[in-house]
């Protein structure tokens, strides 16, 4: 009984084939072999445009993109509001300075502005009040 197990019956002893060795160096060979084919049985929608995406989605899914598209829509507003206010900000810095320049004293300066609710105004009303 010198091949047996502990159940009495005999066993092969282990033999190396070509197979053996593929496995030691590539372990990922034996397992590709082990496991079956996976053939995906799913048909995928005709309809690959994002607009036939969005019809066939989820409800859920729909009412967030409406959400997405809505708050970027909101985004770009206010970015574009902005832009031209800063835009006309700047126009109306360089005009005032501009006439800043031309000034011959702070006084002439003062006059030139008077109550104007500019910054440089404001800015000259500023220097005014500390002399």
């Amino acid at each position: 009984m010198e091949n047996s197990n502990s159940r009495g019956r005999a066993s092969k002893p282990y033999r190396f084939g070509w197979s053996t060795p593929g496995a030691v160096f590539f372990p990922s060979l034996a397992l590709a072999q082990a496991e079956p084919p996976v053939i995906g049985t799913a048909t995928l929608p005709r309809d690959l445009s994002p607009w036939g995406m969005f019809l066939n989605a989820d409800p859920l899914v729909q009412a967030v993109l409406v959400g997405l598209f809505i708050a970027s829509v909101v985004t770009w507003t206010v970015w574009l509001a902005k832009t031209i206010e800063i835009l006309r900000a700047r126009r109306r810095l360089r005009q005032s300075l501009h006439r800043l320049a031309g000034a011959a004293s702070l006084s002439e300066a003062a006059q030139q502005f008077g109550e104007a609710h500019e910054e440089v105004g404001q800015f000259l009303a500023a220097a005014l009040a500390e002399l």
